[in-house]
């Protein structure tokens, strides 16, 4: 699994813990909120992708985990995810 891009967000650890002292249940939404902005990411992600059967395209998701949220491509079944990565293509057939 890749991890295509970071952002990082000055303050999240402290955001979250003045949130949870205000009201615990909003950190699942901050969380949600967070994964559904890097979701969009990942559409575009996936629309530029290459496509020969489509599996590598269709790894691309958002991930949440504890203060972070990924954007992450490739698992076992998409073992040349990382060679797209990093600038190859599909070979023409």
């Amino acid at each position: 699994m890749a991890v295509i891009a970071a952002v990082n967000v000055t303050g999240l650890r402290e955001l979250r813990a003045a949130l949870r002292k205000v009201d615990r249940s909003i950190l699942p939404e901050l969380r949600d909120g967070l994964k559904d902005a890097v979701e969009i990411v990942a559409a575009d992600v996936r629309s530029v992708m290459p496509k020969d059967t489509g599996a590598a395209a269709a790894s691309v998701r958002a991930v949440a985990g504890g203060n972070t949220i990924y954007l992450v491509g490739g698992k076992a079944r998409v073992p040349y995810f990382g060679w797209l990565e990093f600038g190859g293509k599909l070979p023409d057939k």
